[in-house]
């Protein structure tokens, strides 16, 4: 099992990774990816990504947030969902 702990690089990537997605740059985030698998840091990657949005928007926390997070999902997973 891989250390879950993150470090510096982790959270570099994770940055650069959300600026790629921003600017639509496509070979931006596969570079990203590869260095992570590179250094066999793709689970921290991905774990870096999620404390970045955790940090940068709280709101994404509340118990409302949480709900339609949830509808979210279960509709692109193709479930039908009744409000």
């Amino acid at each position: 099992m891989t250390d879950r702990a993150l470090i510096r690089d982790d959270c570099r990537r994770a940055a650069a990774i959300v600026v790629h997605h921003a600017r639509a740059d496509l070979e931006g985030i596969n570079a990203i990816l590869q260095e992570a698998d590179e250094c066999d840091r793709v689970t921290q990657l991905f774990l870096a990504v999620l404390d970045l949005y955790q940090a940068l928007l709280p709101e994404l926390r509340t118990e409302t947030a949480m709900k339609m997070l949830s509808v979210w999902v279960t509709r692109i997973a193709g479930v039908d969902v009744t409000e």
